[in-house]
């Protein structure tokens, strides 16, 4: 029924020129690209203005996905507003509607079923969420509510748009148990996404719920070091993965002096060097840490004739989030991976801090920043100027033990992604303590807190100690 669309398209006074005819033709086609493999429409052209619209039309809509291609061809070319224009993309929409649903019926009652739990917050609306999910080139929706998306998006060329949609609005969703459901159902269909397509489905996911794309899980072991008096020391370790719950503590069961924690610390590594810890498996060593510890040298502990920092990727973790740091943590860990997987330099996507002193101005969540480098020479002497750090909800920091080095933490973040600073870092720490010490790369401290890998609580079960 191309019929409606040709009359509507004749009377639009632009497409009387060929070359207006040959661009929309090639915005069809470019259209179709984003969900198909690219292609060329088989089209007999005519110079007779009605027959060579005919001839573009029903090559468009014999196409899947076609006439929404052809829809938002139109609307590129010659807008919405006039009325010949809104009467072409009305008669697209007509013929959309009678393509053929990439569903069948029992998985779309499951998906309707799914969306009546889905609860938007304020800000967030169906049409904003079905442009992103249309892109790279996004489509403009009248759909105002989810089912009406759906039914959209359902009969486009393949599912990529629709499952993009979906894990949107499952993202947005305020209610945790409705999100859970719409990524069940997302799971369960996943084969109706082309198999070349479904790695842009689970890329998304990860991108929305803060995690990176394309990394692999690692090792990890976590220290946390809290103070009690007299320079002593309660220790908690757990060894994990990245993407899975830490194990059980491996701490040592009395507390212990800076000294002994040195000791016990170096045997617990040198016990797992040959496997967990391996060096070349890259693995993380993080300190758990109060404010007021945030000057412990952790990474220069000494570890089998060098240092610990020069073996491993140690980096610093605050032990406490205040309700500052909580209302922005997130959302800063979301730049952060935005950056990454657009890759873009850490050195443009960081904030500069050559004072920690309080209240620190112009950290607004707005502010898109995704670390923190910082040149203040009070920087870990002062428990308020951490605590005034670890408010702006920065998850990565790097500083210099005594301030400055303005220079070393530019070339730190240049030509770079900022999750390669932990590599970095440790390399650099190897070359300082190589090369002597005047070369102060040695002196560089990392925060890396990363809110999807909350600590696990201090009371959990013990492992067997050796010796016990």
């Amino acid at each position: 029924m191309s019929a409606p669309i040709v009359e509507a398209l004749v009377r639009i006074e632009a497409t009387a020129n060929r070359e207006v005819r040959s661009m929309l033709l090639h915005h069809v086609q470019r259209f179709l690209a984003t969900e198909l493999a690219p292609a060329e429409l088989s089209v007999t052209r005519f110079s007779e203005h009605r027959f060579d619209l005919i001839a573009i039309v029903d090559a468009a809509v014999a196409q899947p996905g076609g006439a929404v291609a052809l829809r938002e061809a139109i609307r590129f070319l010659f807008g919405s507003q006039a009325s010949d224009a809104a009467a072409a993309l009305h008669a697209c929409d007509a013929e959309a509607d009678r393509e053929p649903s990439c569903l069948g019926r029992e998985s779309r009652l499951a998906l309707l079923d799914a969306l009546d739990g889905i609860a938007l917050p304020a800000g967030v609306d169906v049409p904003l969420l079905f442009s992103r999910a249309t892109e790279p080139l996004p489509v403009q929706t009248s759909a105002a509510t989810l089912t009406q998306a759906v039914v959209r998006l359902e009969r486009r060329a393949t599912a990529v748009s629709l499952f993009r949609f979906l894990e949107l609005a499952a993202a947005h969703s305020s209610t945790t148990d409705a999100r859970d459901a719409m990524r069940t159902w997302i799971d369960k269909n996943i084969a109706l996404v082309p198999r070349h397509r479904r790695r842009e489905i689970t890329d998304l996911r990860a991108e929305l719920t803060g995690r990176l794309v394309d990394t692999d899980a690692r090792t990890v072991l976590l220290i946390r070091v809290d103070p009690v008096e007299d320079d002593l020391y309660t220790v908690f370790a757990w060894l994990g993965q990245t993407d899975g719950p830490p194990g059980p503590n491996r701490g040592p069961e009395d507390v212990l002096t800076l000294p002994q924690l040195q000791r016990w610390l170096a045997g617990l590594v040198a016990g797992l060097r040959d496997g967990a810890l391996d060096p070349a498996r890259g693995p993380l060593i993080e300190f758990l840490l109060p404010s007021s510890c945030f000057d412990l040298d952790v990474d220069t502990w000494p570890l089998d004739g060098t240092r610990l920092g020069a073996v491993y990727q140690v980096a610093i973790r605050p032990m406490d989030t205040s309700a500052a740091r909580g209302a922005f943590a997130i959302q800063r860990w979301q730049t952060l991976v935005a950056s990454v997987n657009s890759a873009t330099t850490a050195l443009d996507c960081a904030r500069w801090l050559d004072s920690t002193v309080p209240p620190l101005a112009g950290h607004a969540a707005a502010t898109p920043w995704a670390w923190l480098a910082i040149t203040c020479p009070s920087m870990s002497t002062s428990a308020a100027g951490v605590d005034a750090v670890l408010d702006t909800g920065a998850p990565v920091a790097a500083w210099l033990r005594g301030g400055g080095g303005a220079d070393d933490l530019e070339k730190l973040g240049r030509g770079r992604v900022v999750t390669e600073l932990p590599r970095t870092v440790r390399k650099w720490r190897e070359l300082s303590w190589k090369a002597g010490t005047a070369d102060r790369r040695r002196d560089l401290v990392l925060l890396w807190d990363d809110p999807t890998r909350p600590p696990p609580r201090e009371h959990l079960v013990s492992a067997p100690q050796a010796g016990s």
